[in-house]
């Protein structure tokens, strides 16, 4: 991992295109992890059968205008059925799927937690 991420904080490579759902901070956490440990990685998430759209409007109920605009902006392509792994675009997603990721045939992944302020 170390190796892959020296490569990636290079000039021409530090840079990435951002998109909202399918790349972005908790994706190339995500993307890491599979890259540098492969087929060794598991995530153990079963799915929620929930819209991108349905994922994001659950942290919207006091925002009806960002939940507006949302709709405006990223339009139908939206209401697509996400994967367990997909949904990994929100941060608490992608937390408590690491929460019960595995490796190398059980062994998880986080040993630990500990809670920094």
């Amino acid at each position: 991992m170390f190796n892959y991420l020296e490569e990636n904080i290079r000039e021409e490579n530090r840079f990435y295109l951002y998109n909202y759902i399918f790349n972005n901070c908790s994706t190339k956490i995500r993307d890491v992890l599979g890259h540098t440990l492969g087929n060794k990685l598991k995530f153990n998430d079963s799915p929620e059968n929930l819209s991108y759209r349905d994922l994001m409007g659950l942290y919207l109920d006091n925002y009806e205008w960002a939940d507006l605009g949302i709709d405006i902006c990223l339009g139908q392509k939206i209401d697509t059925k996400s994967s367990s792994y997909e949904a990994m675009f929100l941060p608490e997603y992608l937390f408590s799927s690491l929460e019960s990721a595995t490796i190398e045939g059980g062994k998880k992944l986080v040993l630990r937690q500990e809670l920094i302020i």
